[in-house]
């Protein structure tokens, strides 16, 4: 599996911030042919950076009038969390965009885009994690012992207190198969 380009790109800021590089396109030339971190072994960076050059650039080009973001409490973000939001928000963005192009368009689905029709019935929508995707999301985590037994397609569906574990907000809830975003 594909190491996360997350990671990779928080270097990538902090190298460009720490200074010396006039543009993405120097510090990206100036990466080695491998880069090691912690969990994960980049062996071609500049290859995997390369679809996220364009967010990247933006990110480091934006000055600090750009979007105000406020937190989940309507707090102002100072300017740099500001455009760090923004940051995850567009690589978010980039990496449905690849999803959609695999996934959506071969199978005719436009569920996400347009949602169901007025005959259809969504009770939620599920979108599968990486576990190192999970950070991103400020929501509630489910992860119960009936939760890791189970899918979220499993009948009767798993409940969470008195309600049905969609009826209870968004959340991330940790399946037999993987943690998905409801």
């Amino acid at each position: 599996m594909e190491a996360p380009v997350w990671p990779l790109i928080e270097l990538v800021k902090l190298l460009y911030l720490a200074g010396g590089y006039h543009d993405v396109d120097h510090l990206l030339s100036e990466l080695p042919d491998s880069i090691e971190m912690e969990h994960a072994i980049y062996s071609n960076p500049r290859k995997s950076l390369e679809p996220y050059k364009g967010v990247i650039v933006s990110f480091l080009s934006e000055t600090d009038s750009g979007p105000q973001i406020t937190d989940e409490k309507g707090h102002k973000l100072d300017p740099f969390s500001s455009r760090e939001a923004l940051l995850r928000q567009r690589i978010i963005e980039k990496e449905l965009e690849t999803i959609n192009s695999l996934l959506c368009g071969p199978m005719g689905c436009d569920l996400c885009c347009i949602g169901p029709t007025d005959h259809e019935k969504m009770f939620f929508f599920e979108i599968p994690l990486l576990e190192e995707e999970i950070w991103l999301f400020n929501v509630k985590k489910i992860s119960t012992y009936t939760s890791r037994n189970c899918l979220s397609s499993t009948e009767p569906p798993l409940r969470i207190g008195e309600k049905l574990f969609y009826e209870s907000g968004i959340s991330i809830v940790e399946w037999m198969n993987g943690h998905s975003l409801i």
